[in-house]
């Protein structure tokens, strides 16, 4: 497994008003992601005392990134701005990745000589600077010949940036699918009992358009893409998938959501029973789906079965707690010492806002002050962090929670009766008992002063009325007073 970019953009989940709008947002939020993989001094976790070498925590990038160090830090490759446009390949101040005029590559201002400002450098203790040097887990993806030309002159400027093409993974919330749907149906986008009609009529052709856009910007970027979750219809109410593509646009997984949460039962969310790992740049890795997060079995036996990434598209509702977090992906992470990538939207769905997140958690033994995250936003900005194998493996093999889990447990006994329930036919949901009116007898007993009041209006009503209740009163009378001498002893 080599050194792996990720980043996660919380995208607002808002009305738009045709599918080119919604393919727009598309494109923009995973275009925010893409040029924060290309920062040089994303967080990376580090073991105290054991800095990974050449990554973003290692003492050489400190160096680069802290002025005030003794050395004066080398010139790199200042990192795009996700609002600012990329700039094309060949303009002044691209850094190394620009191309000079005749094809000839620049190198950056202040390179290794820049290191010994005031004294002499040893040829042989020169070594790459790791600001400027490809990173171990970048990988450049094949551009057309036709796409940029060295010069810059006599070739349409692509419309993708394409200076940095740094292999990298996006992870794009739950419930981004609901854009296209939106615009197919003209309403805005909603989590309740509507959504299960809407999801019956345009869930299909908007799963599809969305797969689409999203297979086309993976390939065309060459990144790994987490598109979010859609909604399809399925017999009984709907069911809630996140999708997977990799740098070629091929859908790498497809995973639906395994629990219905109470959240849940407004949209009539069947849950799924099929779990699908697969792999990310040599990562073993996982998707887990909205509320699937906060089931703790989820992340334990994905741990078990050897994944070491989850991608994790989430939605939560406004107001939420900030230990709402904790309780969920951040305690599952600390049992089972894997890396997360969470993404939850902005925005609103049905009238109810949503709570905007961006993180990427860790195991507290190698996060900054023990905090158990690289990289944490809750305004609605995106979150990008560098992930390191030696990092995790060493504090798996200091500590082996995983061990004291009981895994021989897990397989023979609990995984196969998890499975047994997961796949059983829902209960009938039973119907809500009727009240019986009660009766006129009753009513009057518990109201003694309505009996009497009524009982006297209807002894000065007219002939008819005073025979009826004239009688009715003599009745009652006599069995009033019987009822007091039965009562009294002889």
């Amino acid at each position: 497994m080599r050194s792996l970019r990720v980043a996660a953009v919380p995208m607002r989940i808002e009305p738009v008003p045709h599918l080119e709008a919604a393919r727009e947002r598309l494109l923009a939020a995973v275009l925010e992601g893409y040029r924060l993989l290309a920062d040089p001094a994303l967080p990376a976790a580090v073991l105290p005392g054991r800095p990974t070498e050449g990554g973003a925590g290692s003492p050489a990038a400190a160096v680069a990134r802290d002025p005030s160090r003794g050395e004066v830090p080398p010139a790199t490759p200042s990192p795009v701005h996700p609002l600012e446009p990329a700039r094309p390949a060949g303009e002044a101040g691209e850094g190394a990745d620009a191309a000079a005029p005749g094809g000839r590559t620049s190198h950056p201002a202040g390179g290794h000589a820049g290191r010994h400002v005031g004294r002499r450098a040893d040829p042989s203790s020169r070594r790459p600077d790791p600001a400027s040097a490809p990173d171990p887990g970048r990988r450049r993806a094949g551009v057309p010949p036709t796409a940029v030309a060295p010069s810059g002159r006599g070739r349409r400027k692509p419309p993708w940036p394409v200076a940095r093409r740094a292999a990298g993974l996006v992870v794009l919330p739950a419930l981004a699918g609901l854009l296209p749907l939106s615009a197919l149906a003209g309403e805005p986008p909603r989590w309740d009992g509507r959504l299960v009609s809407l999801a019956r009529r345009y869930g299909g052709a908007a799963a599809e358009a969305w797969e689409e856009w999203a297979a086309g910007a993976a390939r065309t970027l060459g990144i790994y893409l987490c598109a979010g979750t859609v909604v399809l219809p399925r017999d009984g109410g709907i069911e809630h998938v996140a999708l997977c593509f990799g740098p070629d646009g091929r859908l790498l997984a497809r995973q639906p959501q395994l629990h219905r949460l109470p959240g849940d039962a407004a949209v009539e969310l069947v849950p799924g029973d099929e779990w699908h790992p697969f792999t990310v740049e040599g990562w073993p890795a996982a998707l887990v789906v909205g509320g699937d997060g906060w089931v703790p079995e989820v992340g334990r036996w994905t741990s078990l079965e050897g994944v070491r990434l989850i991608l994790h598209p989430a939605h939560r509702l406004d107001p939420v707690s900030p230990w709402d977090v904790v309780a969920g992906p951040w305690q599952v992470v600390q049992q089972t010492q894997i890396y997360w990538v969470h993404a939850a939207p902005g925005g609103e769905v049905g009238g109810k806002n949503l709570a905007p997140r961006a993180a990427v958690f860790a195991p507290c033994e190698i996060t900054p002050g023990g905090r158990g995250w690289l990289v944490r936003e809750d305004g609605g900005l995106p979150a990008a962090a560098l992930l390191e194998r030696p990092a995790l493996e060493s504090i798996r093999q200091a500590y082996p929670l995983d061990r004291y889990l009981n895994p021989g447990l897990y397989l023979r006994e609990l995984l196969p009766a998890y499975r047994a329930v997961a796949t059983a036919p829902p209960e009938p949901v039973p119907a809500p008992p009727v009240a019986l009116p009660e009766p006129a007898e009753a009513a009057a007993a518990a109201n003694p002063r309505r009996r009497w009041r009524r009982r006297g209006t209807k002894g000065s009503v007219g002939s008819g009325g005073t025979g009826t209740a004239g009688t009715a009163g003599t009745a009652g009378a006599a069995g009033a007073a019987g009822a007091a001498g039965a009562a009294e002893p002889d």
